[in-house]
């Protein structure tokens, strides 16, 4: 997923899963009778958990820096949501993440940032 598709997101299911599988590497299916899940596996073992809704709530967007070890200053300024992110000892700007709210900037913010640190990864 290009940039711009990033910024086009609006906060909802989407973005949410872009988050669980970019971000936190999780798999996610769509039950008939629990509806949106995320999958976690590890050490022989795997569990499930409703989707969390990372872009519309505050607390679950946080744990989105906790888990990709990276610090975030947002601000809205003149109507737009802009970020400074530190990830690994590098630091991005974003001047217009095109979100409307704190925990939408984050999502677009750390997918961006993971973005660019893949890039920069590949590149040594």
């Amino acid at each position: 997923m290009d940039t711009k598709e990033i910024l086009a997101m609006k906060p909802g299911k989407k973005l949410n899963i872009l988050v669980a599988q970019e971000i936190f590497d999780l798999a996610y299916i769509q039950d008939p009778i629990f509806g949106d899940l995320v999958i976690f596996s590890g050490e022989g073992s795997t569990s499930f958990d409703f989707l969390p809704h990372y872009s519309e709530d505050l607390l679950a967007a946080r744990r989105i820096l906790q888990k990709a070890d990276s610090t975030a200053d947002l601000k809205k300024y003149k109507g737009r949501w802009e970020a400074n992110v530190q990830r690994k000892k590098v630091y991005y700007y974003y001047p217009d993440l095109n979100a409307t709210s704190r925990q939408e900037a984050i999502c677009k913010a750390a997918l961006l940032a993971k973005k660019e640190n893949n890039k920069t990864d590949s590149l040594a």
